[in-house]
């Protein structure tokens, strides 16, 4: 396991890929840094962060397609491996919103974006990222947000959180194979908002309301409609109201 700090960086993910795509890069290498200015979330999201008070982290893994044939169940263990180090930390209350954003109560306190290259080879090259808030107590303007600190009313050692987080995603991943039911029955079973009714609209911008049962080893959520029938959605194909 190689890891790089860098005191600050556009973007851990693109600084991983830069490096995948101009020399080989050692499987299992990490960079994280405590100032990360061009944070990304999924789709156009930007991941925003105080600096010096959270962390940016990410991990470069390399599989076989054989051993990756479902490629959200990395979203499932990244997701059940930072439950576990805030439960390490004594943060209580915390669910998965699906598909990859690790809530305390109704405040979001992680996410997660994941990027796979396909190669030619059957390999899949996989960059792993992680926003958490660790030591930051105002969000003024996200009021949805909360840190570590807010939760557990102290300062947390970043670099320690770093080094942990590392060997609780490398212990899980060992397990991928054999382990797979049980990570997803895990995530269910941390599933924010299962089995309550929400509103939501789809794609054609019809809103619905239905109530969110699980989600599969695609990566699709179930929902239980008005009628009682199960429909399956991807992400980016609906929105919570």
């Amino acid at each position: 396991m190689k890891i790089i700090k860098l005191d600050a960086i556009d973007s851990t993910n693109s600084f991983l890929k830069k490096k995948m795509s101009n020399a080989e890069i050692d499987d299992f290498t990490i960079v994280y840094s405590q100032n990360q200015f061009k944070g990304r979330g999924r789709t156009t999201k930007q991941w925003i962060s105080e600096p010096n008070k959270n962390i940016a982290f990410s991990l470069f893994k390399r599989f076989k397609k054989s051993e990756l044939q479902y490629l959200f169940i990395l979203n499932v263990i990244v997701s059940i491996s930072i439950l576990e180090l805030l439960k390490k930390y004594r943060v209580k209350h915390t669910s998965v919103k699906w598909p990859n954003d690790i809530m305390v109560k109704n405040k979001k306190i992680s996410g997660v974006l994941i990027e796979n290259k396909i190669k030619k080879n059957n390999s899949i090259n996989s960059v792993i990222g992680i926003g958490l808030n660790i030591n930051q107590t105002n969000f003024s303007n996200l009021n949805y947000a909360t840190s570590i600190i807010n939760e557990i009313g102290s300062v947390t050692d970043i670099d320690s959180l770093a080094n942990e987080l590392a060997i609780i995603i490398k212990s899980n991943l060992k397990f991928l194979e054999s382990n797979m039911n049980f990570y997803l029955d895990q995530y269910n079973k941390k599933l924010y908002n299962k089995n309550q009714t929400v509103s939501f609209k789809n794609n054609n911008g019809k809103i619905k309301v239905g109530k969110i049962i699980k989600v599969d080893f695609n990566g699709n959520l179930m929902i239980m409609n008005e009628k009682g029938k199960i429909e399956y959605f991807l992400e980016n194909e609906i929105k919570f109201l």
